[in-house]
């Protein structure tokens, strides 16, 4: 995957020099010769890393960068600095959020170091973020979906994506879903026939309202069907049903 650096430089032999000494590298470098020109590249392209040198024509390469942070905060910022002012490198880490400093002039092999080591930082967020959201997602719908009040027609639907977080419905090589899992045969044999459809149907991903039209029923007479299902069961919900299932998942013959 090729990722966006956006070199902010008002000197063109910077720019020309990092984009001839990386060139082999997955980067595709773009450039801006002043604060405003990289404002504009910001907020009309994504961007994975920017580099500003200290100084642009229009700003201070500080100002720039705290800007660029509080605009897009996801862009990791890198300093070009020729300034070996202790002071004023820590007042911009804290100002401007910046990952690392590169010394001018520019060395192309420590900058791709630098840049390497700036994009594994930004996929480890990304995959942090992505982890944080789709647990969040499972949380709550597991929540709503424990709750025995829940209306099972309006709720299947978010039954079925709760199970597909926690993992009750792998998909195969065809992007179809698996069936979660089968009941305990001691569970089974507690159900009548029809209930046992139902069952089965809820476990292969379907909805009440498919239910009740593969088996020429009304959702209603379906909805009474998993009423007697959870009490012989004793569970409170859809959700509980796939649990109880997933725990005892079925395995495809070979070949099939």
């Amino acid at each position: 995957m090729t990722r966006k650096v956006l070199i902010v430089d008002d000197e063109p032999e910077v720019f020309a020099s990092i984009q001839s000494a990386l060139h082999k590298e997955p980067y595709e470098f773009i450039s801006a010769s002043s604060a405003q020109e990289g404002f504009n590249i910001l907020d009309e392209q994504p961007v994975d890393v920017v580099v500003c040198a200290d100084e642009v024509p229009d700003m201070k390469g500080v100002e720039f960068l705290a800007e660029a942070q509080k605009r897009h905060p996801k862009v990791l910022r890198v300093m070009l600095s020729g300034s070996a002012d202790r002071e004023a490198l820590i007042e911009a880490v804290n100002t401007a959020g910046i990952y690392r400093f590169v010394a001018k002039p520019v060395q192309p092999a420590q900058l791709a170091k630098v840049l390497r080591e700036a994009l594994q930082v930004s996929r480890v967020a990304e995959a942090q973020m992505e982890v944080w959201a789709a647990a969040k997602m499972q949380r709550q719908a597991m929540q709503k979906l424990a709750s025995p009040d829940v209306d099972e027609e309006s709720a299947s639907e978010e039954t079925i994506t709760a199970a597909r977080y926690a993992g009750f419905y792998p998909a195969d090589v065809t992007g179809e879903a698996d069936k979660i899992g089968e009941l305990p045969k001691e569970h089974a044999d507690r159900l009548s026939m029809r209930e046992r459809q139902i069952v089965e149907a809820l476990a292969s991903g379907r909805r009440v309202k498919d239910i009740a039209q593969d088996l020429v029923i009304s959702t209603h007479t379906v909805r009474n069907h998993l009423k007697a299902i959870y009490r012989k069961l004793n569970v409170r919900s859809q959700f509980e049903l796939l649990s109880l299932m997933a725990r005892n998942p079925t395995h495809r013959e070979a070949g099939g």
